[in-house]
Order: structure tokens, then sequence, then C-alpha cells
């Protein structure tokens, strides 16, 4: 990792009954991800305690373009756009994020 690495959080909601469906899938597509795209340089996947249906991706890219450009158009990540919606409960919540200082 370095400073000028990018963190991108993705929040996400499972439908009522799908999370672990939806945690399946999730699995899937970073492990392919992590093996095509060298400008990803980690994810976590973490669930909600107090609720099973919301997940979050802390993911790291070298850059912003990276991960906005060319991983977004990539067959894995249209083919999980076309199948979230039989247990996504909608769209996902993306933020990206840059170190402020290292503790």
């Amino acid at each position: 990792m370095t400073a000028r690495d990018i963190h991108v959080i993705i929040r996400y909601r499972a439908q009522d009954g799908c999370a672990d469906i939806a945690l399946r899938e999730l699995v899937a597509l970073v492990a392919v991800v992590r093996r095509e795209e060298p400008d990803c340089t980690g994810i976590t996947i973490v669930q909600r305690d107090e609720d099973p249906c919301e997940f979050t991706l802390l993911e790291t890219w070298t850059s912003r373009e990276a991960y906005a450009g060319p991983h977004l158009s990539t067959p894995h990540i249209l083919a999980f756009k076309a199948r979230a919606g039989q247990f996504m409960a909608g769209a996902p919540e993306i933020t990206y994020w840059r170190q402020a200082c290292r503790v």
C-alpha cells in the first residue's frame, strides 16, 4: 500500500432472507477481482453484527481511476450487477477515501 492508494468503501444491503446468498456472491466476486485485477491490492468483506443483511467491502486500489474505470466494466462486475437484483435490496453506496495519516 502506498500513500497514493485509494480506499473504496462499498455498502450493500441484501434482501430479507438473502444474506447467505449475498455473502456467497460477494465472496465469489472478490476471488475473481483479486485473481484478475492487479490494481486491486486488497479487499475485506465485513457483515454487520446487528443486521446480517448489511455488508461492507473495504477495498484498496492503486488509484480511483483504476477502480472507477476498467474495474467497473469488467465481465465479472457486469455479470454480478446483472444478478444482484435477485439478492441485493438496491444499488450499493460507494465512497472513496485516502489515508490521512498512519498511526
